[in-house]
């Protein structure tokens, strides 16, 4: 079965697309559920209260609920969901792992920015 879905892709330029795509998918999934998942604990290790932290989730999702319009209107007026694709994948690698260390309010503002670029991506590729 494994062999037969090999030579699809190999043979047929649509599934190897499809292929690289699903690729890509897993790993930002997989990272992203590293993060999701685990952000809570990370923050109650370094001692943030339960409060703090029901904070900094509730503003990630907040952020990702201002999200859609705005990048709705950004593919729309560059006719390119690739480049917003492309760049909110790059500014979440920036943004995810050195604002973290630098305090409470770049912390807030590194879940903030995560919370709206992980909707970025979504709309992107989906639409």
């Amino acid at each position: 079965m494994v062999n037969n879905l090999i030579k699809k892709v190999k043979s047929n330029n649509s599934y190897k697309i499809i292929a690289e795509f699903s690729f890509l998918q897993f790993f930002f999934w997989s990272s992203w559920a590293v993060y999701g998942a685990y952000l809570v604990y990370y923050l109650s290790d370094l001692g943030y209260s339960n409060m703090r932290i029901g904070t900094l989730m509730s503003l990630r999702t907040f952020m990702g609920l201002i999200a859609p319009p705005i990048v709705g209107y950004i593919c729309d007026r560059l006719e390119n969901r690739k480049m917003v694709f492309i760049i909110s994948m790059f500014l979440m690698g920036l943004v995810i792992t050195p604002l973290t260390f630098y305090g409470d309010l770049m912390l807030a503002i590194s879940i903030g920015i995560v919370g709206f670029l992980v909707c970025s991506v979504n709309y992107s590729d989906n639409r």
